[in-house]
């Protein structure tokens, strides 16, 4: 049986992607850093949602774009129907402190 892992309280959050610097190792180590971070809240998440509208409380958003979309605009939205955290890769024009 998997053992379940403890239970605590996250304040929500907006995590950004930004991969982009001047040197190699600490574009990997930031990397590694923020992947550690990600799965931490990730085995105390609900699960993770690519859609604003369909957000189970205490899950992750993940904001996908593409060439007609772009869920960065929709990570305030996920934090306001229960998301604990939302990944964006770009900033945000909201003036909620957690993004």
């Amino acid at each position: 049986m998997a053992q379940q892992a403890e239970s605590k309280t996250i304040k929500p959050a907006v995590i950004r992607t930004d991969f982009q610097t001047n040197s190699q190792s600490n574009s990997q180590t930031y990397m590694q850093t923020d992947i550690q971070k990600l799965y931490e809240l990730f085995l105390n998440s609900t699960g993770v949602s690519t859609d604003s509208r369909e957000i189970k409380p205490g899950s992750i958003f993940f904001a996908l774009k593409g060439e007609n979309f772009n869920g960065n605009k929709f990570a305030a939205d996920a934090l306001k129907e229960g998301a604990i955290y939302a990944v964006v890769d770009e900033p945000s024009d909201s003036r909620d402190p957690r993004i």
